[in-house]
């Protein structure tokens, strides 16, 4: 029996979730995508500013 993927985003890394941010469950794989391009690019505009 073959579960429906879950498409998640979790606060946190390696080490654990320090600040207790919730998980955010997404609709579908379109939205996930979406979530991780924007995230991809709020780091590189850090990285642009310095």
């Amino acid at each position: 029996m073959e579960r429906e993927p879950l498409y998640l985003v979790r606060g946190g890394d390696w080490r654990g979730n320090p600040t207790g941010q919730l998980p955010l469950k997404h609709s579908g794989p379109e939205s996930w995508v979406d979530d991780f391009g924007e995230h991809q690019e709020n780091i590189t505009e850090e990285i642009e500013r310095g």
